[in-house]
């Protein structure tokens, strides 16, 4: 089973899912000195969703619905 990382999305106010491996190639991009916009490019991201995945320092396990 892949991996995700939890991004908290303020529009839904729900989480928005990234899969680990998408949210580790922008952060390995990142210190490759690759752009926002670069990034979001390459991985057919929004640039918005590279930011947010950026704000983590390390990705929240997925901890599947509540119940």
């Amino acid at each position: 089973m892949e991996e995700k990382a939890v991004l908290p999305t303020s529009s839904s106010g729900g989480e928005w899912m990234l899969p680990f491996a998408t949210w580790a190639r922008v952060h390995a991009l990142t210190r490759h000195g690759r752009s926002i916009r670069g990034i979001a490019h390459d991985l057919d991201l929004d640039r918005k969703t590279v930011r947010r995945a950026l704000r983590q320092s390390e990705p929240e396990p997925y901890t599947g619905p509540p119940g």
